[in-house]
Formats: C-alpha cells, structure tokens, sequence
C-alpha cells in the first residue's frame, strides 16, 4: 500500500505540474512542434531530420543580449530570470531544441518566465528520442493534450531503405528495422565486448583516415573515457598530434586533438558546454589551449576556465571535466552534433 500510495501521490504531482505548463501554453501565445527522428549515415544514434537554431533574443538597446545567432540553455535562463527580468519580453520568440530533453520543473519555471514577459514560446524535439535526465514526461503530454505540428519527411538519409529502417526503429519494430541494417551489412557480430570495441576503434581509424566526421557513441561514461583515450593513442602513434601536452586533470591535450568544452563561458569566451573544436595551441607556461572551433572561430582557453571547477556546476559529478576529448560521446551528449558516421 505504501508503494501504491508513494506512486499516487507522483501521479499527483505530475499532472499538477502538467496542468501548470498546459495552462502557460495558450495557443495564443505558444505553440509546439513534434519532431521526427533520423539516424546518422552509417549507424544507427538517433538525430533529427531537420536542424533548428534558436533565433537571437530581440535587440533592444541598455539590455543584456547573447551573441547573435547563438543560443542559451535552458538552465541559465531560469537563472539569469532571476536577476534580470528584462532577458525576455513581449517581442521575444524562445526555441527551446530538443524540449523532450528538459526535465519538468525547469520547463515550468521556463514558461513561467516566459508568460510574465508576454514572450512566444516554440517546443521541438521528439519524446520517442532521448527523454531527459531529471523528472520528465511534460513535452510529450503537451504533446497529447495540446497536439503538435509534426515533420514528417526525412531528409537525413538519401536510400529509401534507410528512411523506412528509421520508421520501423520509432514505431518499435526493431526485428524489421535489424533485418535491414543486417541486410545492407550494417551490422557487425562479435563474441566478446574485447572484439566488439576493437572492431569499432578499427573502424573508427578508417573513416577517420578518410576525413570523414565519425564519432564512437557508447552506453556509459567509462566506455567513453576508454574509446577517447584509445583514438588519442592511435593518432598520436600515427605522428598526428603534437609533441606538447598540456595536462588538465586526468586528461593530456596536444595540437590536433578534438575536443569538447564541458562548461559555459559565452559571454567571456564565446564557448559553451557541448561546443566541439580542434586544438591549434598549447602553452604550457601560461597554461592555456587554444581551440578551432567548428564554426571556424578560434578561442582561447586559459587556465582560469581549465581548473576551476565550481560546486553548482559539478553537481552530483564530481569527477565532471572542463574540457574533454570528443572522439566518443554517450548518446545524450552527442544530441545537437551533426556527423557523417557514427558507429555505436
């Protein structure tokens, strides 16, 4: 009885903060995109058909805008609402990318802020794809209670079969959707999880070598930390990397590598958690990297954003890092990137 009283009362909970989001999202004022799902070339980490950005912030003089064309997580701006309530307004229109994603309480807070400044609100993402971390499920009941503009062409992937593969994995039937990979020889059998990471890592190289932008995607951050450091290896024994290391925690960068910033910093550095580039420069009496980022900007990285490491941020990951090597990711840090394979 305890167990079943426990699971009411989440219930409750639930459709009470439910309610509170259906009811900020008036149709007059927001509205919500459904998403449809893609696979990658070559693999099978699910991505989206059609990528969005998030439109800059209207520009009004005297008050504090992102850089243009860039966006904001979620997180800072419930922060930021607090100390500054003039961040959205009634000329604002809010994208909030991959919303299934977003735990329940942030979005609440989030459409709070949003309906007291009178700004527009816009959900996309997919809640058949990654769901969110924290306590989750409101997108996908908005999405039933309020209904959803949906994208239904694929243009992820050019071979029929592919895009009917795709179909098959977002309705459940994975038996058809493995009979086709397995019939277009997309899919690789082993007998041990030693064969398995050998034949990725191998495989890895190869697309690699052909300047491809291939990325490993594994189930668990040790798995991750295990691919990095062999594919860091493999170049560097291939004369690849520089002969510089510059140390940061647990991790060696040199000329060459591709990395991934772990923390935000957009308004001192123009990089935020999840901003993918390549290391150009490495000095180590000044204890700074500088980075090639994938919009073609170069950053520099100094030892103030290197080590420090504040408690908020780190959360309940204490071994959480700054910057880290970007040749593996988990799937959910690899949402948002765009790849031409993945192997996984």
């Amino acid at each position: 009885m305890r167990e079943r009283h426990r699971e009411l009362l989440r219930v409750q909970a639930w459709r009470k903060r439910s309610d509170r989001a259906v009811e900020l999202l008036h149709p007059e004022w927001s509205q919500e995109l459904g998403e449809r799902p893609a696979t990658t070339k070559g693999g099978c980490a699910w991505d989206r058909a059609i990528e969005y950005r998030q439109l800059p912030f209207a520009q009004h003089p005297g008050k504090r805008q992102p850089p243009a064309g860039r966006s904001r997580d979620t997180t800072r701006i419930n922060r930021d609402e607090h100390q500054d309530e003039r961040m959205l307004d009634a000329r604002t229109v809010l994208v909030v990318d991959e919303a299934g994603m977003l735990g329940e309480r942030k979005l609440v807070r989030l459409l709070d802020h949003a309906h007291d400044a009178g700004a527009k609100v816009v959900l996309v993402g997919d809640d058949k794809q990654l769901a969110s971390i924290e306590a989750g499920g409101a997108f996908r009941g908005l999405r039933l209670r309020l209904g959803a503009s949906t994208l239904s062409e694929n243009r992820r992937q050019a071979e029929p079969w592919e895009r009917e593969a795709v179909e098959h994995l977002r309705d459940g039937n994975i038996e058809m959707a493995l009979h086709a990979y397995r019939e277009h020889d997309r899919l690789v059998a082993v007998e041990t999880p030693g064969q398995l990471k050998g034949t990725m890592l191998s495989d890895w190289w190869q697309s690699f070598q052909q300047d491809n932008r291939v990325v490993i995607l594994a189930y668990r951050r040790d798995e991750v930390d295990q691919f990095n450091t062999a594919c860091q290896q493999l170049r560097d024994a291939n004369g690849e990397l520089g002969a510089e290391r510059l140390s940061v925690r647990d991790r060696s960068f040199a000329v060459g590598d591709q990395v991934v910033c772990g923390k935000n910093a957009v308004k001192a550095l123009g990089v935020a958690n999840g901003t993918r580039g390549q290391v150009v420069a490495v000095d180590l009496e000044r204890r700074c990297m500088t980075l090639k980022l994938e919009d073609g900007r170069e950053v520099s990285l100094p030892g103030e954003y290197l080590d420090t490491r504040p408690a908020r941020w780190l959360g309940n990951n204490p071994e959480r890092r700054t910057v880290d090597l970007a040749y593996a990711a988990t799937g959910h840090r690899s949402q948002g990137g765009t790849w031409d394979r993945d192997l996984g």
